[in-house]
């Protein structure tokens, strides 16, 4: 690698030849990738490069040093448990079999009764649908059992508020049991109960495994959950290096554990980002309360502004929100494309109609059968703004009007000049110009009430290149006029 290191990229080898664990807290776009390179090149030691995806590892691949093996946690995990539950990954080809991978298969699989209480009935499917989010949390803890930590007591808190006599502790222990049981099943390789690649991956890491390396580097570090760094934890024998961005922590909802906050040790910062101006750093600072002056790149003359051009990336923090602007812009005779889940979406729709109008047998949804009445769900919208603006589509009889409109919305090719994405899955991207929605909470983000919305809109600011326009609802703190939606 032949470039000029910055005068951090020098300080972060500097700690790394004095530290045996080390973390490096990177901004967005401030070339994590290529300082891990810098790294290794000046430490020719059997090393390991682990990040999310096979895609990633592949890219690292043809730029590390030949040291460095790039892998993904699964692909380490996948020869010594993986392989034994190959064909229990994906549903058998052929006459359908219960495989227990849905809530209402459970129900089936295991024979699951309702949960009567004295004057309330916790339907069996939410019941399965609680079971199956402890064996989820388990796969993706540190735990060496499953246990009642695992449990959604947020749920069942939202249960108890609905339904004062609910026997929290009870219902619990249901939920445990049958968890025992899904969780028993899907690691048998007789069994016929669906696996998943997260179910290989934790069966390895409570093996306590050695990895023979001597440095390991672990990319997106924020996002890692406790299962990984668990085994990453445990290697002693190696130097550590954890890279990530603090405030791009936006995966906490499947488990993951923002470890540039949890583990301790000697911490660098890469603060200049590469991908942008300094306007758009000026925000990305004023979004995370100046905890780091980010700074931009001198040769990019970005602007934060009104975008004017045809050609544009929107950014909401729902799905429900994109979808209802894609549905306005082809009403316009506009082409999109939307990276969005569309058919998932109006299936979550439709089962929450369903449980608006007390037809359970329809209410299919995962996201919605845990709850059992439509006041539950009700309930659950305060921290779920996906959630509130589907409850609004049920309760205005819009459910099938929208239904018909995003059945007509279809992916279209990505030379569309207009692109419709969630900040969730613009993560590691960029574009030269991008449009905020109006679904990110202004409130929680002003008010730093949220770590994890502050983190959302982060993410979504800082993929921009040369142009970023603000939601109006942040006019009150932009005092630019050109910052402005009109």
């Amino acid at each position: 690698m032949s470039f000029n290191p910055t005068q951090e990229q020098l300080d972060i080898l500097s700690a790394f030849n004095e530290s045996r664990v080390l973390k490096v807290n990177a901004v967005a776009g401030s070339g994590k990738s290529t300082t891990l390179r810098y790294l290794s090149e000046n430490y020719n030691k059997p090393s390991l490069y682990v990040c999310f995806n096979k895609t990633a590892a592949t890219d690292a691949a043809t730029k590390f040093p030949l040291h460095v093996e790039c892998r993904t946690m699964h692909s380490l995990a996948y020869s010594r448990y993986g392989k034994i539950l190959l064909h229990k990954l994906s549903r058998p080809v052929g006459k359908y079999k219960n495989v227990a991978g849905t809530p209402s298969e459970i129900v089936q699989y295991y024979k699951v009764s309702d949960f009567e209480g004295s004057d309330y009935t916790i339907p069996s499917i939410a019941i399965s649908t609680f079971a199956k989010q402890v064996v989820t949390r388990y796969q993706n803890s540190a735990e060496e059992q499953v246990n009642k930590v695992l449990l959604p007591i947020q749920e069942f808190n939202l249960l108890h508020k609905e339904h004062p006599n609910l026997n929290k502790k009870e219902l619990g222990l249901v939920v445990l049991k049958l968890a025992k049981k899904l969780w028993l099943d899907r690691v048998d390789p007789s069994s016929d109960v669906l696996c998943e690649h997260d179910t290989y991956l934790k069966l390895w890491q409570l093996s306590k495994p050695v990895l023979n390396y001597d440095v390991i580097y672990l990319d997106e570090a924020q996002d890692s959950n406790p299962t990984t760094l668990d085994i990453i934890g445990r290697q002693s024998q190696a130097k550590v290096v954890y890279v990530g961005d603090t405030y791009q922590s936006i995966y906490q909802w499947r488990g993951a554990v923002n470890a540039m906050e949890t583990i301790t040790a000697p911490t660098k910062v890469l603060s200049k980002s590469f991908r942008y101006g300094q306007e758009i750093a000026d925000v990305a600072t004023w979004v995370i309360d100046e905890a780091i002056m980010v700074k931009g790149f001198e040769s990019i003359d970005s602007k934060v502004q009104k975008v004017l051009s045809d050609k544009f990336t929107m950014i909401f923090r729902t799905n429900a929100a994109l979808l209802e602007n894609a549905v306005n812009f082809i009403r316009q005779g506009k082409e999109v494309f939307c990276e969005a889940d569309i058919r998932g979406f109006i299936k979550k729709l439709e089962s929450a109609d369903a449980l608006y109008n007390k037809d359970l047998k329809q209410v299919k949804h995962e996201d919605i059968t845990m709850f059992a009445t439509w006041n539950d769900l009700l309930q659950g919208t305060e921290d779920d703004p996906e959630l509130k603006r589907i409850s609004k589509i049920v309760e205005s009889n819009q459910t099938y009007t929208f239904i018909k409109a995003l059945s007509a919305v279809e992916k279209k090719a990505s030379k569309a000049n207009i692109i419709l994405t969630t900040a969730h899955k613009s993560k590691g991207k960029e574009w030269d110009s991008v449009i905020l929605g109006d679904d990110f909470p202004t409130k929680a983000i002003v008010d730093s009430s949220s770590q994890a919305e502050i983190n959302l809109f982060y993410v979504a600011c800082t993929r921009a290149i040369k142009e970023l326009q603000l939601p109006k609802s942040f006019d009150a703190f932009f005092v630019k006029e050109e910052y402005l939606i009109d």
